[in-house]
C-alpha cells in the first residue's frame, strides 16, 4: 500500500517537473508546445490558444466595413493580446538549441550523481531485480526524475514508461531496504513499485500490474508472486495520481478514442488492414532482430 502511495506521488512530481520544464524552455524560448495525449489537461488549453489567432483572423476577414471598430485604442489592453505578444514565435533553430542544452544538462546530472539512472530505465530495474538482490541506489529516483523531466521537457527523444518504471522501482527497493526486508521481499516491492508508477502515470492500473509481472523476463514467463502486490500498489498509485488531476479529466483515459465512428461499407475493406498487419509484423520482427 505504501509503495503505491509513494509511486503515485512520484508520478505527480514527475509530471509537474516535465510541465515546468516545457513551459520555461520549449515554449518560452523556442515557441514550441509539444503535443500531448488526449486525456491530458494541457491539451484543452493548447487547443484554445492555438485556435484563438485563427478565429480572430477569420472574424476580421469576414467582418463588414460597418462592423469594423475604428475607434481610438483604449487605455486598457486585452489580456489575450498581451499574451499573444509575449509568446515567442516558433524557431526551429532555438528548438534545436533547447534540445541540445536539455540533453547536456540531463547527461551531466546522471553521470555526476547517479550513473545507474542512465538509459531507458526499465532495463536497469530488471537488472536490479535479477542481479542486485533488488537493491537500487537511493539517488536514482531523484536524479531520474530531474533528468527525464529535462530530457522530455526539452523535446528530447524518449518516453515516460522507462523513467517512471525505474522511479517506482527505486521507491519499492528503498522501502524494502529501510524495513530491512529479505532479498525476495525487496524484489517484490521493486516490481510492485514499477507497476504502480506505470499504472499511475498512464492511468491504467491493471496494465501496470501486468507490466510488472511480465516485463521481468524476455520470453513468455510470468512472475506470479509479483502480480497481486503489483496490482494492489498500482491501484493505489493510480488513485493517488488521479486525485491530482482536474475534475474534467479525472475519470478519462490518457489515450482517448476518436469521436468519429468507424463505418465499413463492405467486409472487403478489412483486407487492406490484414495486409498492413502482416507488414507491420515483419517490420517489427526485423527491428527486434537487428
Amino acid at each position: 500500500m505504501l509503495v503505491g502511495v509513494i509511486a503515485g506521488l512520484g508520478g505527480i512530481v514527475f509530471q509537474l517537473a516535465g510541465h515546468v520544464v516545457v513551459e520555461y524552455t520549449s515554449v518560452a524560448i523556442a515557441g514550441y508546445s509539444p503535443p500531448e495525449a488526449k486525456g491530458e489537461a494541457a491539451e484543452e488549453e493548447q487547443d484554445e490558444l492555438a485556435l484563438a489567432p485563427l478565429e480572430a483572423s477569420n472574424e476580421g476577414a469576414t467582418a463588414e466595413p460597418d462592423d469594423l471598430d475604428v475607434s481610438p485604442p483604449e487605455a486598457e489592453t486585452d489580456a489575450t493580446t498581451v499574451e499573444a505578444h509575449d509568446t515567442p514565435v516558433f524557431s526551429p533553430w532555438l528548438l534545436i538549441a533547447v534540445m541540445t542544452g536539455g540533453g547536456l544538462v540531463s547527461g551531466i546530472l546522471v553521470y555526476t550523481f547517479a550513473p545507474e539512472a542512465e538509459g531507458h530505465g526499465t532495463d536497469a530495474a530488471i537488472d536490479a531485480f535479477h542481479n542486485k538482490r533488488g537493491i537500487i541506489n537511493w539517488r536514482v529516483p531523484i536524479v531520474k526524475t530531474l533528468a527525464s523531466a529535462i530530457t522530455l521537457g526539452t523535446c528530447g527523444s524518449g518516453g515516460r514508461e522507462g523513467p517512471i518504471a525505474q522511479i517506482g522501482a527505486s521507491f519499492g527497493s528503498y522501502l524494502g531496504s529501510v524495513l530491512n526486508l529479505s532479498a525476495r521481499d525487496r524484489r517484490i516491492l521493486l516490481a510492485a513499485g514499477m507497476g504502480a508508477g506505470v499504472g499511475a502515470v498512464f492511468r491504467a492500473p491493471l496494465a501496470g500490474a501486468l507490466f510488472a509481472a511480465e516485463i521481468l523476463y524476455s520470453d513468455s514467463e510470468f512472475e506470479a508472486e509479483v502480480f497481486v502486490p503489483a496490482a494492489t500498489a498500482s491501484i493505489i498509485g493510480y488513485s493517488v495520481f488521479r486525485l491530482w488531476l482536474p475534475e474534467s479529466i479525472r475519470h478519462e483515459p490518457l489515450f482517448g478514442f476518436p469521436s468519429t465512428p468507424f463505418l465499413t461499407g463492405s467486409p472487403l475493406e478489412l483486407i487492406p488492414y490484414a495486409v498492413l498487419a502482416v507488414i507491420l509484423v515483419a517490420v517489427g520482427a526485423f527491428y527486434i532482430k537487428t
